[in-house]
């Protein structure tokens, strides 16, 4: 049970790692494709118009154009050809889908970026970048104001939508007096430099507008709102968490419920064993507990084996006894007619004590003969009587005053049934186990009271003034050959038959017999419930 359970946690635990871990790869999957997508949008325009500006110049122009970005930006570019470019993911820019290789790292928060600048695409322009919003912005802006530069003023609106296609964010320029900027970056534009403004967006996400002076014209280009890039939004990492712990519950409600549901089937098949409900315990599959299930219904087989051979074989010895004693007792009398004219002692005490023998070994058979009965009316319905059984109790009674002279019998049969159907041997001799047993333990009182109970079951009641039962033993009395050391004690005579004898009649008549604290005589009382019409 024990490994079974380490496995059922190491399952759980197990589950828990992989959800943790496949959530892991995913969020970082995700973010990886994010990212790479989140710098084309926002870098691949300006790294569109780098490449444009080395495709103008040639040879020595061409390098003087890659010291000036070098010079901007603080970064270094290089020149690479198109095979040197591995693991890189690649993707298209704007509208003349142009070609751009990204390559990201998640950890370091860094990433390399090529872009071919020639007609055959074969040659590319190298950049390894880490502060991407603060420096890309910045000589985005200059790069876009150097582009509109090369163009007439009547041409620059048509070059400006033709950027805009290059870039995942708004580029526009508007009249200097809609800019919504503070003084003291008013004062900066006015000297000419580029000025990023952090602000959210209706998103909640921050983002970066960038502005700088078109020149004279009076015009300021504005750039953004750019996004920044946010790398565990909660928009992913909630739902993946949430579903983690349904899968999580539901695999281990699954599991559990499974597990107690097979728990629930043994505990009852258990309980089960040793009465005439008993049935064997199925459970499917090839766990513990199916496992269980079939050596638990293989050791109640040898149980059931063992103790039909243990009452056969005490069945068969009574039988046996039987023709020994009656011969023993037949020479007693001839010894006792041939040998000795007067009574002798001796003999009377032999004749006595084969006598008690005798009738042990007639409760032994009759208990016997009660466990081998499923039902006392099953297959043999003339068996079954009706007759008037506080009728029969009351003459019981009086046969037992005049045993028990010094006993006060109290009755109350005003509620008692007219008849019953029952085995009325087998009945009577229990209720006369019940009474006799006390009249042998009381001080000098005795209650019966038999009633009548939804005019389906009558109930039965002896009580004693006696010391009563413990409640720990309660349930022992009832068990063949089991004497209580205190107030049922052997000295009382008996063989532990009798209460044995009376569950087994009580429990063949569809009925059950119970041992409680008289609450008037204050000694035990014994209550038997049984259908007035067994089945």
């Amino acid at each position: 049970m024990k490994k079974l359970f380490i496995k059922i946690y190491s399952s759980i635990l197990i589950g828990v790692i992989l959800i943790t871990l496949v959530s892991y790869l995913l969020i970082n999957g995700i973010n990886q494709h994010r990212y790479n997508m989140y710098l084309r949008d926002v870098v691949g325009g300006t790294f569109s118009l780098i490449a444009e500006g080395i495709s103008r110049h040639q040879e020595e122009k061409q390098q003087q154009w890659i010291d000036v970005i070098e010079r901007l930006t603080g970064l270094s570019l290089s020149q690479v050809p198109l095979s040197k470019i591995r693991d890189f993911s690649a993707y298209e820019l704007g509208i003349n889908k142009r070609p751009i290789y990204i390559q990201s790292d998640l950890t370091l928060k860094t990433a390399q970026i090529a872009l071919p600048y020639d007609k055959n695409n074969q040659q590319l322009i190298l950049l390894n970048i880490q502060d991407i919003n603060q420096t890309i912005s910045r000589i985005s802006a200059l790069l876009i104001l150097n582009e509109l530069g090369r163009h007439p003023k009547n041409l620059r609106n048509q070059a400006l939508k033709r950027i805009n296609t290059l870039f995942g964010f708004d580029i526009k320029m508007i009249p200097s007096n809609s800019v919504l900027l503070d003084k003291a970056q008013k004062r900066q534009l006015a000297r000419g430099e580029v000025v990023m403004s952090l602000s959210n967006t209706t998103s909640g996400t921050p983002s970066i507008n960038v502005y700088a002076n078109v020149g004279n014209s009076g015009l300021i280009l504005h750039l953004g709102p750019i996004p920044t890039f946010q790398w565990h939004p909660l928009s992913l990492i909630l739902p993946l968490i949430a579903l983690a712990t349904i899968l999580l519950l539901i695999g281990s409600y699954v599991l559990i419920h499974s597990l107690e549901k097979k728990l629930k089937t043994l505990e009852n098949g258990i309980k089960q064993a040793g009465t005439k409900n008993a049935l064997p315990i199925q459970l499917v599959g090839d766990d513990h507990f199916s496992n269980m299930a079939l050596s638990i219904n293989d050791m109640m087989q040898r149980i059931n084996s063992l103790l039909t051979q243990q009452k056969q074989l005490t069945h068969d010895i009574s039988h046996e006894l039987r023709t020994p004693i009656a011969r023993i007792l037949f020479r007693l009398e001839s010894l006792q007619n041939k040998h000795f004219k007067e009574p002798n002692n001796n003999i009377s005490g032999m004749r006595t004590d084969l006598q008690v023998l005798n009738k042990m070994i007639e409760e032994i058979l009759t208990d016997a003969s009660l466990d081998n009965c499923n039902h006392l009316s099953a297959g043999s319905h003339n068996t079954m009587q009706s007759f008037d059984l506080s009728l029969s109790i009351k003459d019981l009674i009086s046969n037992l005053s005049t045993q028990y002279s010094s006993i006060q019998f109290m009755t109350d049969f005003s509620s008692a049934p007219k008849e019953v159907l029952a085995h009325q041997t087998h009945l009577l001799r229990a209720i006369e186990n019940v009474v006799l047993n006390a009249c042998k333990h009381c001080k000098s009182c005795i209650s019966i009271t038999l009633s009548t109970h939804q005019h389906s079951y009558w109930i039965l009641k002896i009580d004693d003034d006696g010391q009563g039962i413990e409640t720990q033993h309660r349930e022992k009395v009832f068990q063949p050959f089991v004497r209580l050391d205190s107030s049922r004690a052997k000295s009382r005579g008996g063989f532990g038959l009798g209460l044995s004898i009376v569950h087994k009649t009580i429990s063949l008549h569809s009925g059950e017999i119970t041992i409680d604290e008289s609450e008037e005589l204050q000694g035990a009382s014994f209550k038997m419930k049984v259908p007035i019409f067994a089945n």
